[in-house]
């Protein structure tokens, strides 16, 4: 299990590692927001304070998310990040720069595969939704990237804010670009037949399974995780993992933890993000990131000589 977060008089062995990070990678949803904040402006008002005074010392904040980014943008727009940073999106299947929106990173579910896994949903009547993302830039450097959300079966609200194109079940997934995740609802679903379903997921090897909640199951192509993501943006930067610190919540942030230098759960994590972590916060949601970006800044005054150590970030 993991220990608790340092405090700003913690031993100095204790807050070097913390000295060095240049760059934090933190979860939205649970971590950097309230669950269910209406307000996303105002959950995060005190983080994007903090990194105002903090960017003179090149703390660079970035996200890592099972969100599209159609449905990321207002966290964006709150934060304001710096152009061109890296955002890890779909749970690690796509992987694009704020503002200049240039596609580092997609990955994508096979239409055969996917199909497959709609055949099953219809089966159990458990509603499905599978997203996709276009690289537009190949054919117009101009034109913004374009994310499409199909849906079969009653939906619910689409946790982005996205129009859903409704598609009769039955009618299987028709492109020429496979989603690069899925997105399962149990809501309706026994629980006998999603365990089934789970069962029926986890032979197949072209895709993995995680959840961010109990009602939904996230798919993601095979290999797609958030550490893996977190391995490419890296060294996009040209930023070594052990200066990175990973703040998350939830079994979809295991293995982002698990890869950064340092992975800190916010308090009330699940198991299995906690499992991964190496350090747990005294504080939940919204501020217990508060709480990492303020540990950095203090044990910097001990060890100013990673001022000048650091990487050139962005």
């Amino acid at each position: 299990m993991p220990r608790s977060l340092p405090s700003w008089d913690a031993a100095l062995t204790e807050l070097e590692p913390f000295s060095r990070a240049t760059l934090v990678v933190t979860d939205i949803d649970g971590t950097l927001v309230m669950p269910e904040a209406r307000d996303v402006g105002q959950s995060i008002s005190d983080v994007q304070r903090r990194l105002r005074r903090y960017r003179k010392n090149q703390v660079v904040l970035t996200v890592a998310t099972g969100r599209t980014l159609a449905g990321v943008q207002p966290i964006l727009n709150a934060l304001e990040l710096r152009r061109g940073t890296p955002m890890i999106l779909y749970n690690g299947s796509v992987i694009v720069t704020y503002l200049e929106e240039h596609l580092l990173l997609r990955k994508i579910i096979p239409i055969e595969i996917c199909n497959r896994i709609l055949d099953r949903c219809w089966r159990t009547r458990a509603t499905v939704r599978t997203y996709t993302i276009y690289d537009d830039h190949v054919d117009s450097p101009l034109e913004p990237l374009r994310e499409q959300v199909r849906g079969w079966g009653l939906q619910a609200k689409e946790p982005n804010q996205m129009p859903v194109i409704d598609l009769p079940v039955g009618r299987p997934y028709d492109d020429i670009v496979g989603p690069s995740a899925i997105l399962i609802s149990l809501d309706r679903d026994g629980s006998s037949s999603g365990d089934r379903l789970r069962a029926f997921l986890a032979r197949l090897s072209e895709v993995t399974v995680t959840s961010s909640g109990s009602s939904f199951l996230e798919i993601r192509p095979a290999g797609s995780n958030k550490g893996a993501a977190l391995a490419v943006l890296t060294a996009h930067l040209g930023v070594a993992l052990q200066n990175t610190i990973a703040i998350g919540d939830n079994d979809n942030d295991a293995e982002l933890l698990a890869t950064a230098g340092i992975g800190v759960v916010v308090s009330g994590s699940s198991a299995g993000a906690s499992t991964a972590a190496d350090y747990v916060c005294r504080l939940g949601a919204a501020k217990g990131t508060l709480e990492v970006l303020r540990l950095i800044k203090e044990s910097r005054r001990y060890f100013p000589s990673a001022k000048s150590k650091r990487e050139e970030v962005l």
